[in-house]
C-alpha cells in the first residue's frame, strides 16, 4: 500500500471510531453549579428584556409575530455565529424558517447592563432532526446587545460553543469534530 492509502485509512478509521464517542450529555452542568443563573440582575425584572424574553422563552412562529417588531429595530446588526442579518424583515424570515426546522427554547440565566449595553447569560435548548438523527442539545451563551432610544435592540452578538451547541451532534461531520477535538488533548 502506498502511504498515501495508509494515512488514508488511519484517518478514517480514526474519524469512524469517534462518530461513535458520545457528546456530552450535560457539557455545561459544572460550570452552572458554579455559576448558577442569578449571579448578576434577574433577567424577569427588565423591562427593556421583557419582549426579547417573550419572544425567545419558546421561539415560535406566534411569538416571532406577536414580539419581533417590539425587539428588533427595522435597521440592525445581528449576528448568531452562523448568520449576520442586517435588516429585521430578513432576520424574521430566518427566525421564520427555524421554527419550521427546530424546537428552540431559551432560558435566561442573567444579565449585566450599562447605559444602553445589555449582556444577557442564558441556557438554550435545541431539538432538530438531521438525516436520520434526532438531535436535541443544551448549549449556554451570551448575547450583547445595544439598545436605540425607542428600547429596540439594534446589535445583537451571540457567543457561544457552537462545536458542542451544534457541531458535534451532526452525523459523519461530528465524528470528524469529535476526533480533531481529541487531537488537542484530553479533558481533566
Amino acid at each position: 500500500m502506498t502511504t498515501w492509502i495508509k494515512t488514508a485509512t488511519v484517518l478514517l478509521s480514526s474519524m469512524l471510531a469517534a462518530c461513535t464517542q458520545k457528546v456530552q450529555d450535560q457539557p455545561y452542568a459544572e460550570y452552572l453549579n458554579q455559576v448558577p443563573g442569578a449571579s448578576f440582575n434577574n433577567p424577569e425584572e427588565s423591562e427593556r428584556l421583557e419582549p426579547f424574553l417573550d419572544m425567545f422563552t419558546q421561539l415560535s412562529p406566534e411569538s416571532v409575530d406577536a414580539h419581533i417588531s417590539r425587539v428588533y429595530a427595522e435597521k440592525l446588526y445581528f449576528n448568531d455565529t452562523f448568520h449576520v442579518f442586517r435588516d429585521r424583515d430578513t432576520l424574521k424570515n430566518y427566525f421564520m424558517d427555524l421554527t419550521k426546522t427546530a424546537q428552540t427554547d431559551v432560558r435566561a440565566l442573567d444579565y449585566a447592563e450599562a447605559g444602553d449595553q445589555i449582556w444577557l447569560r442564558w441556557k438554550m435548548r435545541t431539538q432538530f432532526k438531521v438525516l436520520w438523527k434526532d438531535v436535541d442539545v443544551t448549549s449556554i451563551g451570551m448575547t450583547h446587545m445595544i439598545f436605540d432610544t425607542n428600547n429596540q435592540i439594534v446589535v445583537h452578538q451571540d457567543y457561544w460553543d457552537g462545536v458542542e451547541g451544534f457541531y458535534a451532534h451532526l452525523p459523519v461531520l461530528g465524528g470528524m469534530v469529535r476526533f480533531v477535538r481529541s487531537g488537542l488533548g484530553g479533558d481533566s
